[in-house]
């Protein structure tokens, strides 16, 4: 791999290449559902899917206020968050990983934001009422392809 996170084909076509922050962000305003990678109680590393929205440079994502999410809630949290595309077809995609800290959100003109911005009631049933924010400080992502 390359200085600039590319990389030559090693078997007569396939590349991986960079995507630059901006496209990332852009990608991330498309996608609906991410995971979320954190240490979970007793320093157990959790990879959680979750239905989420990108504003900005923030990720927002309803949880229970009793489910394993809600404790990035009590203290801001380093969290690492991923957004894959595989179209098989074609033989490529893409991915884009977020790194950044949790926060609750309860001011309510920020959630009514975030749900202008698509922030939907998460597929998961119950009571999804508690509202976390990543606020981003990295974002990278790839570009593989086949061809």
């Amino acid at each position: 791999m390359t200085n600039d996170g590319s990389s030559e084909p090693d078997d007569g076509g396939g590349s991986i290449s960079a995507i630059p922050p901006d496209v990332c962000l852009t990608l991330l305003a498309g996608a609906t559902v991410g995971r979320l990678a954190f240490l979970g109680h007793g320093g157990r590393i959790e990879l959680l899917p979750v239905n989420f929205v990108a504003v900005d440079r923030e990720i927002y994502f309803r949880t229970s206020p009793r489910g394993p999410l809600a404790a990035l809630t009590e203290t801001p949290t380093h969290v690492a968050f991923g957004v894959d595309h595989v179209d098989s077809a074609f033989g490529q995609g893409w991915n884009v990983t977020v790194r950044g800290e949790t926060e609750g959100v309860t001011d309510p003109e920020t959630i009514e934001r975030a749900q202008a911005a698509g922030l939907a009631v998460p597929w998961a049933g119950g009571d999804r009422t508690l509202v976390i924010r990543i606020v981003v400080a990295e974002i990278d992502g790839r570009r593989v392809s086949r061809v």
